[in-house]
């Protein structure tokens, strides 16, 4: 039994406890949101790696062939880039190429990644430091 005499508690403490509640529950949405956004982030840029590691194949492939690699992304490379990723082959020599890819939709940096095979100085960019590994900027 509650005691009649007991002081009732005031209503502002009640409307705290719904607005505490109401901004605890806003803040949650929001990590979620940003946590399923850096997931999406996350998936396109590993597609656009993963379109250069292909290309360091065909070409390799295409290099063991012909003896050169090949200038284009044409159906002489028998290669082709995920539909939201953008390659473009920006050099191609005798003995090296670099090639540079992006997915519009990256807004968050690294929104390009590069790769190279030949001599450092083929490289498309200084975050790509190795011949045939991906780097991202």
């Amino acid at each position: 039994m509650t005691d009649p005499a007991a002081p009732t508690p005031p209503r502002w403490r009640f409307r705290l406890q719904v607005i505490t509640g109401a901004a605890l529950l806003v803040l949650a949405i929001m990590v979620l949101r940003a946590r399923a956004e850096r997931s999406g982030i996350a998936t396109r840029r590993a597609a656009v790696e993963g379109a250069l590691r292909d290309l360091v194949i065909a070409q390799e492939e295409h290099y063991a062939q012909h003896g050169r690699y090949a200038s284009r992304l044409d159906d002489a490379l028998a290669w082709r880039a995920p539909s939201a990723v953008t390659v473009t082959l920006t050099a191609v020599g005798d003995e090296s190429w670099r090639a540079v890819a992006s997915d519009s939709s990256l807004a968050i940096p690294p929104t390009t990644c590069g790769v190279y095979l030949g001599t450092p100085a083929a490289s498309p960019h200084r975050a790509v430091i190795d011949p045939g590994v991906v780097g991202c900027w």
